[in-house]
């Protein structure tokens, strides 16, 4: 039986968003200029470098190690441009940046999307693993100085996130997350949102090794934990 990797769904809104957003253009913006300045119309480039971590953390019934299961992401290298409200980011893994062989082998599918508006910060993701392993090195594991891992163990995060900036006038959250503008006099702003987050690991059989099952009783034999992550009015300050 063949799964997709998300829902037709999400991909759909995904790209609704994305399409909708970068067709409406650069719109003149109203804002302080003694604070910030924009760049319409330039092609901003930049070279970098990445590396995503996700993990999954089920606390141990006594004082053995709680059980930590991370995905082996790659350290990527890449080049991006940024034109108006289009940002593209391109990065590969390359063999001589990484030489984590003996975590096992990660299938990830990374779909995020960003968008800052003068007034708003949103975000739209969603994030899928297969493969995972135990930290640390010989916890679980059958045999000495390895690695547990479990090819047939899933990640998933799907979320979304708003907030609302309060002092939009002086503060750029482009000049930081997009480098098509330029924050020349300090400041900062207050916001105010939330974010939603839905979140899932399984595998085709229990999450707990045999090797530790002891100290994991209030999960034996579960092979599927879900998760909602909802945060609403949260007021944070941004410098």
């Amino acid at each position: 039986m063949k799964s997709a990797f998300f829902p037709p769904f999400i991909i759909i809104l995904l790209c609704s968003l994305l399409i909708s957003f970068f067709a409406n253009g650069q719109k003149p913006r109203d804002h302080d200029t003694v604070y910030f300045v924009t760049y319409p119309g330039t092609i901003i480039g930049r070279f970098y470098f990445s590396k995503k971590y996700t993990s999954m953390i089920l606390p141990a019934a006594n004082d053995e190690p709680d059980l930590e299961y991370k995905p082996n992401t790659r350290l990527t290298m890449g080049i991006g441009a940024t034109y108006n409200n289009l940002t593209l980011n391109l990065s590969y893994g390359f063999g001589f940046l990484n030489h984590d062989d003996e975590k096992g082998k990660t299938k990830s599918i990374d779909l995020q999307a960003y968008f800052f508006p003068r007034k708003w910060a949103l975000s739209i993701l969603a994030i899928r693993h297969k493969g995972l392993y135990l930290e640390p090195k010989d916890y679980a594991a059958d045999e000495p100085v390895s690695y547990y891992y479990r090819p047939d163990m899933q990640q998933l995060f799907v979320g979304f996130s708003c907030y609302r900036m309060l002092n939009s006038q002086r503060f750029s959250y482009n000049g930081a997350m997009m480098q098509n503008e330029w924050q020349k006099k300090s400041a900062g702003s207050l916001i105010l949102g939330g974010l939603i987050y839905n979140g899932q690991i399984k595998g085709d059989s229990s999450l707990i090794p045999k090797q530790v099952e002891n100290s994991f009783p209030q999960a034996a034999g579960v092979n599927n934990i879900n998760f909602l992550l909802w945060v609403s009015e949260e007021v944070m300050l941004i410098l």
